[in-house]
């Protein structure tokens, strides 16, 4: 009886040592697995979007052709401009009637942050030189 217990008792022994053994062999083999390789497409895309950050980070050209065209209002227009990030920028696709025959242009960039709007908001609402400034946005700034 007494040595059955014993065997008992090594084979558990042997059993969790096994186990830890094989735990820790994939532990090891999960952190010397190297990245994968990217294609020359992927870097590429990476590179825009990162040459897009260094080169036009509060997004200027967004609305850049839209302010020139739009030009400088009229003396008797009361041009209000909607500047925020995507509360504005869906107003205008969910309720286009809304704007339409009005004075009323909307500067929103979906995903903006707080620094990038302020960045752009000579260029895409002073510089219209509206009546009134709205600023429906939630603040964002990741």
């Amino acid at each position: 009886m007494k040595k059955m217990a014993t065997l008992k008792l090594r084979f558990y022994f042997l059993l969790t040592l096994l186990f830890f053994l094989l735990f820790s062999q994939a532990q090891n083999t999960q952190t010397t697995a190297t990245a994968p390789v990217k294609t020359i497409e992927q870097l590429q895309k990476e590179n825009d979007q990162l040459s897009w950050i260094k080169n036009d980070w509060p997004n200027f050209k967004r609305y850049r052709e839209a302010n020139e065209k739009r030009g400088l209002p009229a003396a008797n227009e009361e041009r209000v401009v909607f500047m925020g990030n995507s509360i504005t920028d869906g107003w205008i696709g969910i309720s286009p009637e809304f704007f339409k025959g009005k004075s009323y242009v909307d500067r929103g960039i979906s995903g903006q942050t707080t620094p990038q709007m302020l960045v752009r908001f000579r260029a895409d609402v002073i510089n219209l030189k509206p009546k009134v400034v709205l600023i429906p946005f939630h603040p964002r700034n990741d």
